[in-house]
Formats: structure tokens, C-alpha cells, sequence
């Protein structure tokens, strides 16, 4: 390296390259390697733990169950969420009850929709939308956890390699010059 600014070009190059950003409509987002999609295992109940959060606190602050599901549409960022949702908030419009909503009940395990239906029927939506979020909250727990320790062995087995790889490339040609006295 000649100078010191040889290196300074490209490295501010990259580091525009990655904070470079994008604007999608009235978003920014992130262009390149900064934008990251979670899988559908734990994006969606992370999506539907938050829409039904969004929704408790609206409901919560007086909002009407019509209005707090539209809103909750419009926040959520996962396609399917943001429909079921929507679906949930036209049902709810129509004079019909929000259980019975074939696209909650599509993303909600059946328990939560009892949950939701009881909850509908005792004036009593937002705790239990409250706890619907959590459940799903737990249940993307439980499953990161079983990510990570399905992890751990493999990643042992990728260090052990690497490591084996470096200590033969360092011996191998000791062995060689060994060979030729």
C-alpha cells in the first residue's frame, strides 16, 4: 500500500454502499445487505403479536373495534397480517362478530380465537388480544430457543473444521520439508 489513501477510497466507498438507502413511497428502506426478511416461522408470529398489541392499546384509548382493526391493518408489514386484519376490520363493519373471521383464524391457533370470541362476548377484547400477544410472543420464544440449540452443535462442528483446516495448512508443509531431508 502506497499511501494511506489508497485504502480510505474503498473503504468509504463500501461503507456508502451499505448505508446507501432507497425510497419507497414515503419509506425509506434499506438497500443492500442491511435489509433483512425474517422466515415465516418467526416472522409471522412476531407480525400477529404486534398487530394484536397495536390493537389492545387502541382499543384501550376508546378507539371503536372497526377503526382499531383497520389501524392495525395499516401498521402491520406482513402482507398476510395486514389482509387478515383488514378482513377482520370489514366483518366487524358489517355488524358481525370478530371471531369468526376466517383470516384470523387462519393466522391464530384455535385457542387464541376462543380467547378472542370470550373476550368479544364479556366486553373484555383488549386484555385478551393482550394476551393472545403474548401467547404468540412465547411461542416465537420457544421456537428461537429451539433455533439456538439446534445451532450450537453445528456451529461447533464449523469451528472444529476451520480450526482443522488452519493447523493442517500451518503442518503440512513441515511434514514436507521433513520428507526431503
Amino acid at each position: 500500500v502506497a499511501s494511506p489513501v489508497t485504502v480510505l477510497i474503498p473503504v468509504l466507498a463500501g461503507a456508502a454502499t451499505l448505508l446507501r438507502r432507497r425510497t419507497r413511497g414515503d419509506r425509506a428502506v434499506a438497500a443492500g445487505p442491511l435489509r433483512v426478511r425474517l422466515p415465516g416461522p418467526i416472522r409471522l408470529p412476531l407480525e400477529v403479536a404486534v398487530a394484536a398489541r397495536v390493537a389492545s392499546t387502541l382499543l384501550d384509548s376508546g378507539l371503536p373495534l372497526a377503526d382499531t382493526l383497520a389501524a392495525a391493518a395499516v401498521g402491520a408489514a406482513d402482507p398476510e397480517v395486514r389482509s387478515a386484519m383488514a378482513a377482520a376490520a370489514d366483518r366487524v363493519r358489517s355488524g358481525r362478530d370478530l371471531a369468526g373471521t376466517e383470516a384470523l383464524a387462519a393466522l391464530l391457533p384455535r385457542a387464541d380465537v376462543a380467547m378472542l370470541s370470550v373476550g368479544e362476548a364479556r366486553g373484555l377484547l383488549a386484555p385478551q388480544l393482550r394476551r393472545v400477544a403474548d401467547r404468540r410472543l412465547g411461542d416465537l420464544e420457544r421456537r428461537l430457543e429451539l433455533v439456538g440449540t439446534l445451532a450450537e452443535p453445528l456451529l461447533v462442528l464449523v469451528v472444529g473444521a476451520v480450526v482443522g483446516a488452519v493447523v493442517a495448512a500451518l503442518y503440512l508443509p513441515s511434514f514436507r520439508v521433513l520428507e526431503l531431508i
